[in-house]
């Protein structure tokens, strides 16, 4: 991309995946480095199925629309979590938030952080 157009992630994620309506997007909101998109997917459509045609359709809007980013690909992996529907609020909060949040701690340290937090297993070597 040229400096200084830095695309909007809410502008970039379509708000269906497709035209069965697998998901519909609450809110989209990220940094330099990371995007988050707070979601509800349908219970009979599969994360990685639906997260695969975000990625394919979003990066191929980016690569259209952004001088220089022709080349433009989502890294291979992608982190998710489940959210109740008490906690939407509060994420959504979160995610609006994220440049000011980000001042404080990195999205690889807060990922540490969540991972620890959660008991679940990560590799050192991937941060």
């Amino acid at each position: 991309m040229a400096h200084g157009d830095d695309p909007s992630p809410d502008s970039s994620i379509p708000r269906r995946s497709d035209s069965q309506g697998e998901w519909n997007r609450l809110i989209v909101n990220g940094t330099a480095d990371h995007v988050h998109i707070l979601a509800k997917l349908r219970p009979d459509k599969a994360l990685s199925k639906v997260i695969g045609e975000l990625k394919a359709n979003s990066s191929g809007w980016i690569s259209r629309t952004f001088e220089g980013a022709a080349s433009f690909a989502w890294q291979e992996g992608y982190g998710a979590f489940t959210v109740s529907e008490s906690q939407v609020s509060k994420v959504r909060r979160y995610i609006e938030r994220q440049e000011e949040h980000h001042r404080t701690i990195s999205f690889l340290e807060e990922l540490k952080v969540i991972l620890r937090a959660h008991g679940l297993p990560f590799d050192e070597r991937y941060f």
